[in-house]
């Protein structure tokens, strides 16, 4: 953890590679961290802007000097999100930076590079290898980056950790309740789905479950099998034949939909009962539903519900 080597963290999206990356980075003790998000822009002189910054009258419009993310990330780490979105024209500045620790503010005009001290986490949900064998990605920069690499596993592959990470999902997103997972959901979670949404798929489900369990009991604390709902796991796959009649076809949608109109029915129940319960205040209702006002407002007009 106390190490100066950059970190390479690999993983499906939503796997939580970022959450990792600055948990790692707080417990080696490094401060500040920062986070930069790459490949929003395909100019050389924004990215050069956004990593190292700039002096005054770099460019026009430029009125003052700006601190980049090295910069501001000196002595402790810089999360390199999805650096495979790195344009290629800006990786040699990265590789530079990451060999010799210096770097040149856009508008520089000083004989000696700045220099900072600063540990680099990248991570991608990407295909590197097949990056670099299409000459997208620089190997070297790859190498130079992949000094410890990190790669974090799908949840359809973690079913056993399922329970655990449900039940601290609830303590994050409610820590003034003590909640738990019942056994029967526990087995629910722990099935072989899919989870195409990783992490974030998971933090939906049990969200959607907290606010079923509080709608049935404004004093509930366990999520129990009946709070859940198996169609928002994902289907686990199941084989297709490879030419399936046309009238099954049909029977197979015409479920969707009947499955698609229960769910949401269901859901306008849950909506009506929290606004009836606290006067057709909108507001009120999503902070008891655990949702923000503007997404309850959406749903409402999704599903038509006058408020």
């Amino acid at each position: 953890l106390h190490s100066d080597l950059p970190i390479l963290m690999l993983g499906e999206s939503g796997t939580g590679k970022t959450l990792l990356a600055r948990a790692l980075a707080a417990a080696s003790g490094r401060t500040p961290v920062v986070r930069a998000t790459l490949g929003n822009a395909d100019d050389l002189n924004t990215i050069t802007s956004e990593l190292f910054g700039h002096e005054r009258g770099s460019y026009s419009g430029a009125l003052g000097r700006r601190a980049g993310l090295v910069e501001l990330a000196d002595g402790g780490a810089l999360i390199l999100d999805e650096i495979l979105n790195l344009p290629p024209h800006a990786q040699q500045l990265l590789l530079d930076f990451a060999q010799f620790g210096s770097y040149r503010p856009l508008g520089w005009a000083q004989a000696e590079p700045r220099y900072a001290k600063v540990r680099l986490i990248a991570a991608t949900n990407g295909d590197l290898p097949a990056a670099m064998a299409a000459g997208r990605f620089r190997g070297d920069l790859y190498h130079r980056l992949a000094s410890v690499v990190v790669t974090l596993p799908p949840l359809r592959q973690r079913a056993a950790e399922l329970p655990g990470m449900a039940e601290a999902t609830l303590r994050r997103i409610d820590p003034a309740r003590p909640w738990a997972v019942a056994l029967a959901a526990r087995r629910v979670l722990g099935g072989r789905w899919p989870w195409p949404g990783n992490l974030r798929q998971l933090e939906a489900v049990v969200q959607r479950a907290r606010l079923r369990a509080l709608v049935e009991d404004a004093d509930a604390t366990v999520i129990d099998e009946r709070h859940l709902d198996v169609a928002e796991l994902g289907a686990p796959p199941a084989p297709v034949p490879a030419r399936a009649p046309a009238d099954d076809l049909g029977g197979d949608y015409r479920g969707l939909v009947a499955a698609r109109a229960t769910l949401d029915a269901r859901e306008r129940a849950i909506i009506e009962r929290a606004l009836a319960a606290h006067d057709g205040v909108v507001a009120r209702a999503a902070q008891a539903l655990g949702v923000a006002r503007t997404s309850l407002l959406s749903r409402m007009q999704t599903l038509r519900i006058k408020g």
